[in-house]
This record gives C-alpha cells, sequence and structure tokens, in this order.
C-alpha cells in the first residue's frame, strides 16, 4: 500500500502485504490483478486451478470480503482463493481472508436468533442491494455458498479480520462506538479486553465469528449491519434487540466524518478511485489513520 498512499510501511520490514478485496465472483480481475503483483502465474484453465503462486517469501495476500455475489463466477472464485491459499504457505507466503457483508448475508439468512427470516424481508423489500439472485434464490446455490463460508471459518481459512503492524485490516470502518458496545457486551459474558489494542480486537472479533457459527446465533453486536430502527418500521421488520449501530463489515468510509477511531485501519466496502496522482486519499485523524483500499474493481470492470 506504501506506494499507492504515501503511508508509513508496516512495522516488519520482511512483510509485502497485498490488499485484494470486493472481488464480487470476478475471477478474471483477481487473477489479472495478483500476476499483476507477482504473486500467481496464471495457468491456462479458466478455473485458475493451475494457476502458480510464484512471490517472494514473506508476501502476504489479504483478501478483505465480499468474494461473492454480483459477478458471474462465485463458486470459482471461491474454489480457486481456495487453491492459492493451500499453495501459498509452500512458497513460505500467506492468503489471508476476511469476512465482509456479503458474506455475512448468507450467514445471517440461516442465523436463529434476532436475524432469523430478516434477511429474506430486507432482501424482498429491497433494503439490500447486490445480492445475486442465482445464489440467493436457488436452495442448492444458497446452501452450497453458506456451507463453505461455515467451513471456511470453522477451518481457520477465512477469518473475520487481520492485523498486522498495529494495524486493523476489516471490511468495514471499526468506529469507537463499536469497541464500547463490544466491549459491554463482553464484560457481560466475562469476556472484557483491551479491544483498542489491534491484535486483542481481531482474535475477540474472530473467536465470536467461531462462537457464532458454532452456535448458528450472530446476536453479537459485531454482525449488526448498520441497520437503523426507521429503516426496520419501513420495512415492516422491526423487532427488538439490534442496537443500531454498524459492525464490523458494514460501516461506510464516507459516513465516517468527524468519527472517532481506536486504531489504524485498512478497510474495503466502499469503492472510489485513484486520485489525479495515482494515489488513494487517506483519512487521516489526530492519532490514527484509515486508507479505504477498496478501488471499485467489480464498478471499474463493467464497462
Amino acid at each position: 500500500l506504501e506506494p499507492l498512499v504515501g503511508a508509513a510501511p508496516l512495522s516488519d520490514p520482511t512483510v509485502t502485504l497485498i490488499t485484494l478485496s470486493d472481488i464480487h465472483a470476478r475471477l478474471d480481475v483477481a487473477r489479472e490483478i495478483l500476476e499483476g503483483v507477482g504473486f500467481i502465474q496464471r495457468g491456462v484453465r479458466r478455473d485458475g486451478l493451475d494457476d502458480k503462486v510464484i512471490a517472494e517469501p514473506g508476501t502476504i495476500v489479504l483478501v478483505g470480503g465480499d468474494e461473492i455475489d454480483r459477478g458471474l463466477w462465485p463458486f470459482y472464485t471461491m474454489r480457486w482463493l481456495d487453491h492459492i491459499q493451500d499453495r501459498a504457505p509452500k512458497h513460505g507466503c500467506s492468503v489471508e481472508r476476511g469476512l465482509g457483508d456479503h458474506e455475512l448475508f448468507y450467514l445471517l439468512r440461516t442465523a436463529d436468533g434476532k436475524w432469523k427470516g430478516l434477511m429474506d424481508v430486507l432482501v424482498a423489500k429491497k433494503a439490500l442491494r447486490g445480492i445475486d439472485t442465482e445464489l440467493w434464490n436457488v436452495k442448492k446455490n444458497f446452501d452450497g455458498v453458506a456451507q463453505i463460508i461455515k467451513d471456511g471459518i470453522l477451518s481457520g481459512r477465512r477469518i473475520g479480520v487481520y492485523e498486522k503492524g498495529d494495524t486493523v485490516f476489516a471490511h468495514g470502518v471499526i468506529t469507537s462506538k463499536l469497541i464500547r458496545a463490544f466491549n459491554e457486551e463482553l464484560a457481560l459474558n466475562e469476556r472484557a479486553v483491551h479491544l483498542t489494542q489491534p491484535r486483542i480486537f481481531m482474535e475477540a472479533v474472530n473467536s465470536a465469528v467461531i462462537r457464532a457459527v458454532n452456535s448458528n446465533t450472530y446476536d453479537s453486536v459485531i454482525f449488526e449491519q448498520g441497520l437503523r430502527r426507521r429503516h426496520l418500521w419501513r420495512v415492516g421488520a422491526y423487532r427488538k434487540g439490534f442496537r443500531y449501530v454498524d459492525g464490523f463489515t458494514s460501516a461506510y468510509v464516507d459516513r465516517m466524518k468527524n468519527i472517532d477511531l481506536p486504531f489504524h485501519q485498512v478497510v474495503f466496502h466502499s469503492p472510489r478511485s485513484f486520485e489525479a496522482e495515482g494515489r488513494i486519499a487517506v483519512e487521516a485523524r489526530a492519532n490514527e489513520s484509515l486508507i479505504p483500499a477498496d478501488v471499485g474493481m467489480f464498478l471499474s470492470n463493467q464497462e
């Protein structure tokens, strides 16, 4: 990211970190990008399962969520990411995969607790957009995607958020308001920790994600989708138990003006263009920085 944003490099000089997010089932574009940055050598198969990892040891690719929906090849894209994720360690590299709001949609639709039945109402009322109807409405496809995501979480292939160099990498912006609400929740269960420390925050979120998958209950505040009371009333879906805050996948950068940040962050979820000089605009605060790293891969490649 350093050439793009002019930001200070990570504290570990032996690590090269490449971010790739919001692929949205555009397998062809994702392969082209990782070949362009020297991480893979593309093979001849259209599904990419003969692609080779050729990066230097110490290279990390962070896939920041939203691997599915919108594009044409969701299953192929997830299978290809499994492929390079399995082969990267043989070269001293790694591929880390976080959760986006679109992966979370599929988990919430299957959930018990406060989310039970709500996702179908929100999609039917067009309160949620960008859902792939071929995945969502065909039971075999939906069940397949949901199970792949769950299996990935339980096997360690997928995590909620990532931390490197005292920086949190998350799909959406992590606000101080979310930190306070999450800590209150953990305190009730005698799990309160110092969530303003990036690594501790990562561990707490990722543990909560695993607990949610095992219990099939996503009632934690970290899974909130920024839904507001008025929105739920409007679509006839109001119910108790929501905190009306943004979880770790839902907060857009453009809505974060003058919002307190708990630590340095690199986030995705908010497509944006490069500035004239070829860099990404960084939201600089008093002690924290916010780097929006979703450069609109899906949107820019519809043309």
